[in-house]
């Protein structure tokens, strides 16, 4: 049913054309209607968590240096690791989405990224976080693909824009909720007595769960 709603979804811009049926539109418009904007939050709810999931390492830079020791230069190649999985990731899982569709590599892409960040809580070496990065780049890289494919297929042409301003929000949502939540909870963790790594371990994992 999903599928012949968003195939309407396709055809909208065609029947809003001056000489289209409007009746014709009018039908179309109501059936996708139900599910459209649903959809569109569902992209900003997974745009928000992305850029939170980002946060988390960045914001707990001092707690890991201090817990594993690491250098600047430690840091930075665990962050240019994420960065180049990311890039490379934009093409390779764009092709995917092509392939795959938009509803199964949506949630490939999700469950390899949310792992990935997951797994962060229970590292324990360098190489651990060098491999996570590089998951999470390459899961996240699949967001704005399936994002914007996922517009086009549910969206009449002259709402597009406003849908994809709507889920782009997430990106900064997500960036001021992740400096807020992940501090809030380090120091409940920490307050109780418990080790920072066994904080960690909670951070990451109710981020991702």
């Amino acid at each position: 049913m999903l599928d012949q709603e968003k195939n309407s979804a396709n055809s909208a811009p065609d029947a809003l054309s001056p000489t289209a049926n409007t009746s014709a539109t009018g039908a179309a418009l109501q059936v996708i209607g139900r599910y459209r904007w649903v959809i569109c939050g569902l992209l900003l709810f997974a745009t928000t968590k992305s850029y939170m999931d980002r946060q988390v390492l960045s914001v707990l830079k001092e707690t890991l240096s201090h817990d594993f020791h690491w250098t600047e230069i430690d840091y930075s190649n665990i962050v240019l690791t994420f960065q180049t999985f990311y890039a490379v990731g934009m093409v390779l899982v764009g092709r995917l989405v092509d392939k795959l569709g938009t509803r199964k590599a949506f949630a490939l892409t999700m469950t390899c990224w949310s792992i990935a960040s997951m797994s962060n809580g229970f590292g324990k070496s360098y190489g651990h976080f060098i491999f996570a990065a590089a998951a999470l780049g390459l899961g996240q890289a699949g967001m704005f693909p399936a994002s914007i494919k996922a517009v086009a297929e549910w969206f009449p042409r002259k709402e597009r824009a406003l849908a994809t301003g709507i889920f782009n929000a997430g990106t900064n949502i997500g960036a001021i909720l992740g400096p807020l939540i992940v501090p809030f909870i380090t120091y409940r963790w920490d307050g109780s007595g418990r080790s920072s790594s066994s904080a960690r371990s909670d951070l990451f994992g109710s981020r991702c769960g």
